[in-house]
Order: C-alpha cells, then sequence, then structure tokens
C-alpha cells in the first residue's frame, strides 16, 4: 500500500474521526498522513515516527482498538531512537 505525506496547516486535514484537532493525522481512506506544516527537529520526528506506526498497523490490517493504536504508536515513537 503506497502512503503520501502532506504537510498542512489545514485544520480539517488535522482532525481526527472523533473531531479534535491535532498535529499529525494518519487517514486510512486516503492512505494520506498529514502533518502540521510548522513541525521541526525533534517533534517532526516524533510526530512522523508515530503516524508511519498507525499506517503500518493499518496496511497489514491489525485489528486495534483506538486506545491499543496509540499505545502502540506511543511506544514507538518514545524508543525508535
Amino acid at each position: 500500500i503506497d502512503w503520501q505525506i502532506i504537510f498542512t496547516s489545514n485544520v480539517n486535514d488535522l482532525s481526527t474521526s472523533s473531531g479534535n484537532v491535532t498535529i499529525g493525522v494518519t487517514d486510512n481512506n486516503t492512505n494520506t498522513i498529514y502533518l502540521y506544516e510548522k513541525l521541526r527537529g525533534k517533534l517532526l520526528r516524533k510526530v512522523l515516527i508515530h503516524e508511519l506506526t498507525h499506517a503500518w498497523i493499518l496496511s497489514y490490517g491489525y485489528y486495534l482498538t483506538v486506545g491499543e493504536g496509540e499505545l502502540v504508536c506511543r511506544f514507538v515513537d518514545a524508543y525508535a531512537e
């Protein structure tokens, strides 16, 4: 599955399925990772790793609850170094 990464400041792109606005979103419907365009340095790396982990989970069809998916992504983004 091909994924694209788009840097944006569009609030609609950065809104989660629950309506919260965030700095990174992985959209399974369009295979797109949206990142806030002003992210830089270590925070950009952390958010990108987090969102790439979501894409990996979705690409391989793993079924995780939202909470479980966030737990896995937070673990990976914390220890990816």
